[in-house]
Order: C-alpha cells, then structure tokens, then sequence
C-alpha cells in the first residue's frame, strides 16, 4: 500500500471537501477552517482560493454570491438545491452549469453584472430548471466566462424564452436597445399581466424609442459623476423621458431617494428633474422614490417598485404635490427656506435662469461641451463668417477693378 496518495485523488477529495453545502453554517468559521489549506501547496490553493473569494451572506432558503468565478457545481448541492428560495449572483462569472441542474424551489433570481455564456442564461431561466420562479432581475449581463474580459459584448438573452410564469421582473441591461421586442407574450417572453420595470440609466445621445417595446413602469439612474460634476447631460438624456412620459406609455416612475430633498440635488440636474416631475403631472404618472443609499440596493430589486406591485393604489410621492399638501395643511416654512429646498421654486426648462453660468435650459456652460465651445470659438460665429466671407468679395471686386 502506498505511503502517500497520488496529488490528484487528494485533490478530488477535496474538491469533495468543498462541495459540501457550507450554507448549513456561518461563512466565517467555515473560512477559518479552509483557509490554512490554501497554504499546503499551490494545487491546493488553486482549488480552494476560488470558494473563499466568494463573499457569502445567507439564510437556510437565501444564497448571495459576489465577486467570484465559479462553477455552478461547487455552489450546490443535492440538498442546498432543493432548499432554495432566493438566489442573486453579483459580478460574478458563470460557468460550466450541468444541463440537469434544477432549482426546483428557487422563487427570486437576481443576476447583476455576471459574465457568462447566452446559453447558461437560457438553462437557468428555462422553465425545467427555474419552475417556481416569479420574481426576476437582470442587470448588466456580458457574453463571457471570462474574468476582466474587456472586450466582451452586453446582452439580454430572453427574447425567445416563455416567462410567462414570472410576475414581476426588472431589466437594467446596459443599453437599451437589448430590450426584446415585442415584450409580452404571444411574441414575446412576459406574460401581458406581469409587472415589468426597466431601469436606465441616464446618459445622453441614447433615446428611448427604437426597435424594442418599453415597459409600462419605468426606473430612473443618475450616474454618480453627473451629480459631482458640472454637466449638461443629464438635461440632454432627461429630454428623451420626457418625450415617453408626454406619450402616456408609462403608469409610473421610480426616481433615486438622493434627489427627493432639492438640498441636496446640484443646480445642473435640478431643472431636468423638475420639468420631469411636472409632465408627470401633466400626464397623470405618480412618482416613487426607491432607496438607492444602501450598498446592498444594486442586488435588490426596486423596494418601491415592489411597494406599489404589492400596493398599487399608494399614494404618489411627486414631490410638487406632496409640497402642495403641505402647504395647505399650513405646514410650510419660511419662504426663504422654501426658495433653497422646495421643488416647487426650482425651474424648468425654457425658463430663464438666475445664474450667468446657465443657459436657457438650465445647462452649466462648464459641461462635457466646452470642447464644442472651444472649437466654436477657434472658427468664429456665423455673424463673424459673414463679415469675413462680406470682406473676401469686396477685396475681389476691388482688385477686379483695378485689372
């Protein structure tokens, strides 16, 4: 008999090892007790390192997995799989998931910013695997199962698929043009009844109309650097929702909480957001406001979206009405006050601004198109052209003249 066993049926074993359905305890002492294996050797730590860099936070029927590459296989097992109720895959890389996976209990799947190949996607959102499933999210997906892979392409992998099954959904793909068209079944992978949000966010030249079927609820992002820093864009992108809000397609839109208080909301986003919560108005949408402060909120689904699926009747939280309401119950503060933080004094597009540093929509000059103004600027206006192109003939009749 051998003294020692061949590396490789050591290896096995403790790929056994870690198969094991360590959901049945905390992470951390479970951490504890692989992690001085990563020292034995360097087949044991590429076997092991891969477990312990995925961040778990668990219940007995919830899994969140983060910032990992892994095989499906080493999440789960036999008993783990039936017992699953939630599951939500954060910058993760899928791979390698066994065509007879089943997650026959599984009701809620969020996939955020996970790389992985279309046809995993498919499996996974396929009916034989996922037949309980009700509640979905799917955002930022990449065809890869590669690690940093720079050069791999978003997309939305649903269009053929029969979701009908699923009854509340949310879509963040990276460009809106990934939405399937049409949206609802016949054609389409959502049954006519479900309720579906597509979360953008907001960026210029990207319009909200094309060859793809919008949502009847619709959640709005803002890109950090758009609130820290001087822009137009967000006065350009706000144009494009304005433009679905003014043509009823939408029954209602979330916005961040950050910006429900005008304090705190720079003066180059606020007469964007301002105009936006008058068409609103106008065309009779409420206005929610989900928490967009946690650092768990990217994983969830909308709490506000899920707050008026449970509750469609909840009062509209449109910051102009709920500032009326207040100011009819004589509650309202001293008009100083109500000048720096109520929306009702901030305004709107097509209005003239009280700071030389805006222009009549209520851009900062000091945006992303101060190359446009440089270059302007560089080749004259049209009335400077004029003159010169005015001087150009004269000096030619002139010397015209002369021969």
């Amino acid at each position: 008999m051998p003294v020692t066993l061949p590396l490789e049926l050591v290896l096995d074993i403790v790929r056994i090892y870690i198969q094991r359905d360590f959901f049945d305890e905390d992470w951390s002492p479970y951490h504890h007790r692989l992690a001085p294996l990563c020292l034995v050797c360097k087949d044991f730590n590429n076997v092991i390192q891969p477990v312990l860099l995925a961040r778990r936070t668990s219940s007995s029927m919830s899994r969140s997995l983060r910032d990992s590459v892994l095989p499906i296989a080493t999440v789960f097992t036999p008993a783990s799989k039936s017992s699953l109720t939630s599951l939500a895959l954060e910058n993760f890389v899928l791979r390698d998931v066994p065509v007879s996976l089943v997650l026959p209990n599984v009701q809620e799947l969020s996939l955020v910013r996970v790389g992985t190949p279309g046809y995993i996607v498919r499996r996974i959102l396929h009916n034989i695997c996922t037949p309980s499933l009700r509640r979905l999210y799917l955002a930022s997906l990449s065809e890869t199962d590669e690690p940093e892979d720079l050069f791999a392409e978003s997309f939305l992998p649903i269009q053929d698929l029969d979701l009908r099954r699923v009854k509340t959904v949310q879509l963040k793909p990276q460009s809106v043009g990934l939405l399937p068209s049409p949206l609802y079944h016949p054609a389409g992978p959502f049954d006519k009844k479900s309720d579906v949000l597509f979360s953008w966010t907001a960026q210029s030249g990207y319009r909200l109309w094309g060859s793809f079927e919008l949502p009847r609820y619709f959640q709005l992002h803002i890109a950090g650097w758009m609130l820290d820093t001087p822009t137009s864009q967000f006065a350009k992108a706000i144009k494009s929702v304005l433009d679905v809000v003014r043509g009823e397609e939408f029954e209602a839109i979330f916005l961040p909480s950050s910006v429900s208080n005008r304090a705190n909301v720079p003066t180059w986003i606020q007469r964007g957001l301002r105009t936006l919560v008058d068409v609103c108005i106008d065309a009779g949408v409420p206005i929610y406001f989900y928490d967009d402060d946690s650092e768990e909120s990217s994983l969830r689904m909308s709490d506000a979206f899920l707050c008026f699926i449970d509750n469609p009747s909840m009062p509209d939280e449109n910051p102009l009405i709920l500032e009326s309401r207040r100011s009819r119950a004589g509650k309202g503060r001293s008009p100083k006050t109500d000048e720096e933080t109520l929306w009702t004094f901030a305004k709107t597009f097509g209005e003239i601004g009280d700071s030389d540093d805006e222009d009549d929509l209520g851009n900062d000059f000091y945006s992303d198109d101060e190359g446009e103004d440089d270059e302007d600027e560089e080749w004259g206006t049209e009335e400077e052209d004029d003159e010169w192109a005015t001087e150009e003939e004269e000096a030619a009749e002139e010397k015209e003249a002369e021969e």
